[in-house]
């Protein structure tokens, strides 16, 4: 199992089902799993399921925990990336306050890398971090997105590689597959007239800086959903558009995989779909036509959402509605009895796909909650087994049989854990 994926949803019509397509969320966005239910003091979780190995989390370390500590204290953690040595390095802060650091296997503070302004190893907004195979770490400037800054197992600054611009614009994620290849997420800068939006594309790079190709992403899944839209046109033309969330709507979904492609899945069905890497780029071929490698499915019951709940989210989004300007008087949709089945899907670092199932959502501390529950398949695409997500962190990285992440401790300051998953 292993390391962090991509996610990316919309709603639409595709060989899925039909509909109105109705919005996209982000390209590359990195999965960062909501806190949920678990084993109270968050030390150790485990789940049943008669079909599969079960997976407990067993907490082996943390760092922060005292909330000052040398150096190791967090403040407000943006990317948390681990290399095959199990190192971890944490890019953490806002501003001036910016830190990149590597810590050992065993959650010891090792060295600081670069550092705040606009010298050589240094940045301005850091959103992107992945490790290299040979050790190194490559860092992504929202700044600067043509720039990937490259640092040295000790910290140090190795080299700088400046992309041609392309014609594109934007961006800020940097992902690395097994091959040493880096993806890069781009968007074409605007053309004179009206809309459509450029479509985001991905830039392969490798891991001498040298560029291979660019490539649009496989078309998401398109489901049909409801949405809560208040469009309002000023005097002079210009229009806004302020949306309520309608809970639990289904969306179709692309999850990124170390393996160097893309898996397409809609969260009312369970069913994902891997498919085959992309090859060559050829002018006027869609580099995802190709048939599956594999398709995951299993049988599992959509989760119920409480009457409580339903009537509280409908009070919510009649507040909200009330709040906008044009809003009030709009219809309220009804909140769906069940919830889509498929939370998210994910890939760890060696390309085991850890897949968020919808559970049964409980009131505590006068907020509704809902346990987090993976389903684990091996890189094959078969179903391995199930595990809980222990009580407050947040699964941000998977490799081998160990998962990284975050969570408050008592002062409601961020802090590093690591779990070892065991499987029985």
């Amino acid at each position: 199992m292993g390391a962090a994926g991509l996610d990316a949803v919309s709603g639409g019509r595709s060989r899925w089902g039909s509909g109105l397509s109705l919005r996209s969320i982000g390209p590359l966005t990195l999965v960062i799993l909501l806190a949920s239910c678990g084993e109270k003091d968050g030390t150790e979780s485990g789940w049943g399921d008669e079909e599969g190995a079960v997976g407990r989390m067993v907490l082996e370390w943390s760092i922060g925990e005292d909330g000052s500590s040398g150096g190791s204290g967090f403040w407000r953690i943006r990317r948390l990336v681990v290399q095959a040595d199990e190192s971890l390095w944490v890019l953490d802060g806002e501003g001036q306050s910016t830190k990149l650091r590597r810590f050992g296997p065993d959650g010891r503070l090792l060295h600081t890398a670069g550092g705040v302004g606009d010298g050589p190893g240094e940045f301005r907004d850091p959103v992107g971090l992945a490790p290299l195979p040979d050790g190194r770490m490559a860092l992504r400037d929202r700044a600067a997105p043509h720039r990937i800054t490259i640092y040295r197992p000790d910290g140090e600054l190795d080299t700088i590689w400046s992309l041609a611009d392309r014609d594109q614009r934007g961006g800020g994620s940097v992902l690395v597959d097994t091959g040493g290849v880096l993806w890069l997420d781009f968007t074409a800068s605007r053309r004179p007239g009206p809309p459509p939006r450029p479509e985001p594309t991905l830039m392969r790079v490798k891991g001498d800086g040298a560029i291979v190709d660019s490539l649009s992403y496989p078309p998401l899944p398109e489901v049909e959903s409801e949405s809560l839209r208040v469009v309002r046109t000023s005097s002079s033309g210009g229009v806004s558009v302020r949306g309520v969330v309608v809970p639990y709507q289904p969306a179709g979904g692309r999850a990124w995989s170390p393996l160097g492609t893309f898996a397409l899945f809609r969260t009312d069905e369970y069913r994902i779909e891997l498919l085959p890497p992309p090859g060559p780029i050829v002018e006027g071929r869609d580099p995802w036509a190709s048939e599956p490698l594999w398709v995951a499915t299993r049988d599992v019951p959509p989760a119920p959402v409480p009457q409580a709940e339903r009537s509280a989210e409908r009070q919510r989004m009649r507040e909200q509605l009330a709040a906008l300007e044009g809003g009030r008087g709009m219809r309220v949709p009804d909140v769906p009895t069940h919830k889509p089945i498929l939370r998210s899907v994910q890939f760890s670092a060696d390309g085991w796909m850890w897949v968020s199932v919808s559970q049964p959502t409980v009131r505590k501390g006068g907020q509704w909650v809902e346990p987090v529950v993976y389903d684990v398949f091996r890189p094959d695409g078969s179903f391995h087994g199930r595990v809980a997500q222990p009580e407050g962190f947040r699964a941000v990285w998977m490799q081998g049989e160990h998962v990284w992440g975050t969570a408050l401790n008592d002062y409601e300051v961020e802090t590093v854990r690591r779990y070892r998953v065991g499987w029985r």
